[in-house]
């Protein structure tokens, strides 16, 4: 794992040389068992990269959108495009054929906190 970060870190070197301020980087990463290994972790804070935390996982509770994008989802499930306005301007003429009443059904399904 710290090799793909020594890779990585040079990559960003080289991307970030037409900076002319020296902000530092923001490493975000995943709970995940090998990215918060110990050598994972302190590989990143020997770089001074700074580490941006992954929000909590809670099982109990969906996204706000998960009403939405599972809709959306199951509508485009047999559906092929061509290229990539297609699918965009589909996307946009379901969510426009949508009411209120549709959008409002997803957000009175969450428990309230």
């Amino acid at each position: 794992m710290s090799i793909r970060l020594n890779s990585t870190a040079s990559t960003l070197q080289s991307r970030r040389k037409h900076r002319t301020k020296k902000k530092s980087i923001v490493f975000h990463h995943v709970n995940a068992r090998p990215c918060v290994e110990h050598r994972v972790v302190e590989c990143i804070a020997n770089k001074s990269w700074e580490l941006l935390p992954y929000p909590p996982y809670f099982p109990t509770e969906a996204p706000t959108d998960y009403h939405v994008n599972q809709s959306l989802k199951d509508w485009q499930m047999i559906k092929v495009y061509d290229d990539f306005d297609n699918l965009v301007a589909d996307s946009k003429a379901w969510i426009a054929s949508k009411n209120r009443e549709f959008f409002a059904r997803g957000i009175n399904r969450f428990p309230s906190k």
